[in-house]
């Protein structure tokens, strides 16, 4: 007989080395080992992740978690056939629906081999588009790349707190950024905008100042948010023009100040990620030293 249950903090590892199964051992490891310094940190709970047991023993895994902004990421369940995946889905949607998700994102790997009919069929998701991972490492933060193109006019004003006004006056910018957005589309507008920087702030150490207005002529035009990470990283986590200021270029000056901030903290990498089928982020991206390392087939799942 067949049983669906969360694991225990003890089967936690077994779990996920199960449902992460498909990627190489160094990459596997990486990955598990992230996962369980996070929930030793309390900052992933067992609750949404689901294991499939026959006989006492483990035969399927599904890992999913909600973010602090209400949205929920997975991955595909590990299972040996169809009605151990339908049974993990159906958990996995009894358990958010009780929540009152109203989006998840799956992500697949592509060394991941899946039957996508089955994630339509028993789990209500649809493909959206790749994700694709881009890197840029330090020796590339050259000085052309960091030199402000023809937009001399720009300005990068950074943010003072995490709260109050200039919060509120970044959330409002950001908003009107994402008005006919390029990047997963669908997605644009599901999770209130004010909820999704929120959910930056709490997903990693924030540093205001690393939240920039982008000004021109006394202006707010765009708007760009930069993560730092302890491993000598940083992250584009996002960067957005209003609508009228898009095609003027203005795309490659963010860029450069992205560059200049993670060289000026000495950072070894700057790394963000696109939907693929924006290609004029894309373009920009590839044009300022950034190459391509991983993707991911992107499902969502509208509750």
């Amino acid at each position: 007989m067949q049983q669906i249950s969360t694991p225990t903090a003890g089967e936690l590892t077994n779990v996920l080395r199960l449902a992460f199964g498909h990627l190489p051992e160094a990459e596997l490891s990486v990955r598990t080992e992230a996962i369980l310094l996070q929930y030793g940190l309390g900052t992933i709970p067992l609750e949404g992740i689901f294991q499939a047991k026959r006989n006492e023993k483990l035969a399927g895994a599904l890992f999913s978690q909600i973010r602090h902004d209400g949205s929920v990421v997975l991955w595909p369940p590990t299972a040996p056939n169809r009605e151990t995946c339908r049974e993990l889905f159906a958990a996995f949607e009894r358990y958010y629906v009780e929540k009152e998700a109203k989006t998840a994102v799956m992500l697949v790997d592509l060394q991941q081999r899946v039957d996508a009919k089955m994630f339509t069929e028993f789990g209500r998701f649809e493909f959206l588009s790749d994700l694709v991972y881009l890197v840029c490492e330090s020796v590339r933060f050259s000085e052309k790349s960091t030199q402000t193109p023809e937009n001399s006019t720009l300005e990068f004003v950074p943010m003072r707190d995490a709260t109050g006004s200039d919060f509120e006056r970044m959330v409002e910018l950001v908003r009107e950024t994402y008005r006919n957005s390029r990047d997963f589309p669908k997605l644009v507008g599901i999770t209130p905008t004010d909820d999704v920087l929120r959910g930056y702030q709490h997903d990693s150490v924030f540093h205001p100042e690393l939240w920039f207005f982008v000004r021109q002529n006394g202006e707010d035009v765009g708007a760009l948010l930069l993560t730092d990470q302890p491993d000598a990283q940083m992250e584009l986590t996002y960067m957005g023009l209003r609508e009228e200021f898009r095609g003027l270029g203005f795309s490659r000056a963010i860029v450069a100040k992205a560059h200049e901030t993670a060289k000026g903290r000495n950072r070894q990498f700057l790394l963000t990620s696109v939907d693929e089928q924006n290609t004029a982020a894309l373009r920009a991206y590839l044009g300022q030293g950034f190459v391509a390392w991983d993707r991911k087939k992107v499902f969502a799942r509208f509750f």
